[in-house]
């Protein structure tokens, strides 16, 4: 709803928020990033963990390379006519703390 009262430029991006939330996942557990709050971020590493986690178990990554792929592309592609995009849990984190 922002938009429809402020009509400047959304300041969240949440690609850089997923970047920062996947190096806390490969690094020490220290985002070394304070722009936002810390929880969000530890949710988002806690959400692309367990995706991962599901994903390797499904055989579609083989690692973190290929996990970080799908970071890159911003997508994991066409499924059954649904494109899913890679940012979808790291909106729906944002959505439920900010109502």
């Amino acid at each position: 709803m922002m938009f429809l009262v402020y009509p400047g430029p959304v300041l969240y991006h949440p690609d850089e928020i997923v970047g920062k939330s996947l190096r806390i996942l490969v690094s020490n557990g220290n985002p070394h990033f304070f722009n936002y709050p810390g929880l969000l971020l530890y949710l988002n590493a806690a959400l692309y963990g367990l995706l991962y986690l599901c994903l390797r178990a499904s055989g579609f990554v083989q690692g973190y390379a290929d996990f970080f792929n799908l970071y890159e592309m911003r997508s994991f592609g066409r499924i059954g006519g649904l494109n899913l995009n890679f940012l979808w849990p790291s909106f729906f984190i944002t959505a439920t703390f900010s109502l």
